[in-house]
C-alpha cells in the first residue's frame, strides 16, 4: 500500500499559473487542487478502497493517439494524391483509377518506416526529424509510379518526368502535409498529461522548457522510491491525476533495476513512458543489441567520427563555405560598409578561442559593439544573464545601431565562412570558448573538442533556451553532439537555428 504521506509529496505543476515543482508532505499548490485529488487517492488506497474509474486511463490516451495516426495517413494520402495530379498537369498525362492502389501503397509504406507510431514515443511531435524517413518514402513512391506507370497512365506511357515529378512534389507535399495536420491535431486533441518521476531538480528545469512544447503539460513531479510499487495502484494514481504519460529522470545514484522496475510497472499500468538518457545515451547513437550465450550484450561504437565521416563532414563545410561566401559577398561588402559607418572601430572584431584538440585560432565576426567593449565588461557584471561560467545580457548597452540587426540575423557570424575555409572551424560543431570559459570544462565533457567548433551547434539552435543554460550544461550538449554525430544531425541544426533566426528566437 501507499501511504498518504508519500504520495502526498506529489505537487501540481501547470505552466499557466506558473506552480514549482515541490518536495514536502505539507506544502500543496492549492490554486491547482491536483495535490489535493492526489491526497485524496491516498487516503483511499491507505484504507484499502477500491481505485474506481481507473478503467477509463486508457481511453483518452488511445483516443489521442489514432486521431494523430488517422490524420498523418489522410495528410500522407492527399500528399500524394496531390503529387499525382500536379505531375499529370504538368507532363499532360491522364491518370487512371488504380491510382487509388499507389495512395494505399504510401500508407502502408509509411507505416512499416514507424511514421505513424514515433508521435506517441516522443514529446515533440517534429515533422522535422522525420524528414529523412520521408524523402526515402517519396523515393519509393517514385521508383512505385514507374514500375506502375503502364497501369496508372492511359495513352501516355513511359515518361520518366512524371515518376520525377512525382518523388520532388512528395517530397515537398509530405512534410508540409504533416506539419498541418500536427497543428490541426493539436487543436482538436486535449494536450498529453505527464508525470514526472525521480530527479526534481532536473524535472523542475524540463517543466520550464515544456512550456514552448505545443500539446504537453506537466501535472507533477514525485521522487521514484516515493511512487507506487504495483501496476494497479500506479494506474490508479495516474487516474486521479489525468496523466498518462511517466517521464523518468533517474536520480543520481539511483540503482539501475529501480528504473528498469519503474519502466516495467508503467507499460504494465498502461502508461506512455520517456525516460532522460541516462548511462547509455554518452556511447553514442549507434550502439547494436547482440544475444550471445543467453546474455544480452550491446555493442557500443567508438568515440568521435571514423575517417570517411571526417572527411564527408569537412567537404560538406568547404562546399557549403565556398558557395556561401560567392553567394553572400555583395551582403558582407553592403555589411562591412555600414558597420563602418554606423560607428568608429573595425569592420571585424578578432577574439582568441579555443578550437579542435585545444589548439587556439582567431574567430572572426562583423563588429556589433563599441570599440573597446571588452574592456567595459567588468562593470557588467551585475547585468549578466547567462548560465554559470558564460556571460551575456539580453539588452547589451554595448550593442551598436547595426550590432543589434546583426545579432538578431546572426550576420555578424558571416566572416567565420572564412575560419571554415582556413579549416579552424566547421559549419555545424560545439561553440567556440574563449580560454576563460573552456577552463571552466573538465574531464569527460572536455571531449567535445575532438571536434572543429561550429558557427552554430547544439547548443546554439536552442533560440531563447541558450543564453541560461549554465556551461556545465551546453558542454554536455556539445559531448552528445560529438559522441551521436551524423550528417543529417548537421542538417538538422543548421535547418532549426534557421527557424530560431526566422522567429527572432535567438539571444
Amino acid at each position: 500500500m501507499v501511504s498518504s504521506e508519500t504520495l502526498g509529496s506529489l505537487t501540481a505543476v501547470n505552466t499557466a499559473d506558473s506552480v514549482e515543482v515541490t518536495v514536502g508532505t505539507t506544502h500543496r499548490a492549492r490554486p491547482l487542487g491536483t495535490a489535493d485529488r492526489v491526497g485524496r487517492t491516498a487516503r483511499r488506497v491507505k484504507a484499502g478502497e477500491s481505485p474506481g474509474g481507473t478503467s477509463g486511463l486508457l481511453t483518452p490516451i488511445l483516443a489521442r493517439e489514432r486521431i494523430q495516426r488517422r490524420s498523418l495517413a489522410v495528410a500522407d494520402g492527399l500528399a500524394a494524391l496531390t503529387a499525382l495530379f500536379l505531375a499529370a498537369l504538368l507532363t499532360h498525362a491522364t491518370l487512371t483509377w488504380p491510382v487509388a492502389l499507389v495512395l494505399l501503397a504510401v500508407v502502408i509504406i509509411a507505416k512499416l518506416q514507424g511514421l505513424y507510431d514515433r508521435d506517441q514515443l516522443v514529446l515533440r511531435k517534429s515533422t522535422l526529424q522525420e524528414t529523412p524517413r520521408l524523402l526515402e518514402l517519396a523515393a519509393v513512391s517514385g521508383v512505385i509510379v514507374y514500375f506502375a506507370r503502364d497501369e496508372l497512365l492511359s495513352g501516355h506511357h513511359g515518361t520518366s518526368a512524371f515518376f520525377c515529378l512525382v518523388a520532388v512534389f512528395m517530397a515537398i507535399l509530405l512534410p508540409v502535409g504533416r506539419v498541418c495536420a500536427r497543428r490541426i491535431g493539436c487543436s482538436v486533441v486535449p494536450p498529453e498529461q505527464c508525470l514526472g518521476v525521480g530527479d526534481l531538480t532536473v524535472l523542475g528545469d524540463l517543466r520550464q522548457r515544456m512550456v514552448h512544447v505545443r500539446g504537453t503539460n506537466l501535472v507533477g513531479a514525485v521522487r521514484t522510491e516515493e511512487l507506487p510499487r504495483s501496476a494497479g495502484e500506479l494506474h490508479a494514481l495516474a487516474a486521479r491525476v489525468n496523466a498518462h504519460r511517466i517521464i523518468i529522470a533517474p536520480e543520481p545514484r539511483a540503482p539501475d533495476d529501480q528504473t528498469d522496475d519503474l519502466i516495467r510497472c508503467s507499460r504494465a499500468a498502461g502508461l506512455r513512458v520517456s525516460v532522460l538518457p541516462g548511462l547509455m545515451a554518452v556511447f553514442g547513437g549507434g550502439r547494436t543489441v547482440d544475444q550471445f550465450g543467453g546474455y544480452t550484450l550491446v555493442g557500443l561504437p567508438h568515440f568521435g567520427l571514423s575517417r570517411s565521416s571526417a572527411a564527408i563532414k569537412r567537404a560538406f563545410d568547404l562546399l557549403f563555405a565556398a558557395v556561401a561566401t560567392v553567394v553572400l559577398a555583395p551582403v558582407m561588402m553592403a555589411t562591412a560598409i555600414w558597420v563602418k559607418l554606423d560607428t568608429p572601430g573595425p569592420v571585424l572584431f578578432r577574439q582568441t578561442r579555443v578550437g579542435r584538440d585545444g589548439q587556439r585560432f582567431q574567430i572572426l565576426k562583423f563588429r556589433s559593439m563599441i570599440d573597446g567593449a571588452d574592456a567595459m565588461k567588468v562593470d557588467l557584471l551585475s547585468l549578466n544573464e547567462a548560465g554559470d561560467g558564460l556571460f551575456k545580457i539580453a539588452a547589451d548597452p554595448r550593442v551598436t545601431r547595426s550590432g543589434r540587426w546583426l545579432r538578431r540575423t546572426r550576420a555578424d557570424e558571416l566572416p567565420q565562412l572564412f575560419n571554415i575555409l582556413r579549416g579552424e572551424m566547421s559549419l555545424v560543431g560545439p561553440r567556440p570558448l574563449v580560454a576563460e570559459e573552456d577552463n571552466r570544462i573538465v574531464g569527460r565533457d572536455r571531449d567535445r573538442l575532438h571536434l572543429m567548433p561550429g558557427i552554430t551547434g547544439p547548443w546554439q539552435s536552442l533560440g531563447s533556451h541558450s543564453h541560461t543554460l549554465p556551461i556545465g550544461e551546453m558542454a554536455k550538449l556539445d559531448y552528445m553532439y560529438v559522441a551521436n554525430w551524423s550528417l543529417w544531425e548537421d542538417t538538422f541544426i543548421l535547418l532549426r537555428t534557421i527557424g530560431v533566426v526566422a522567429g527572432r528566437r535567438g539571444v
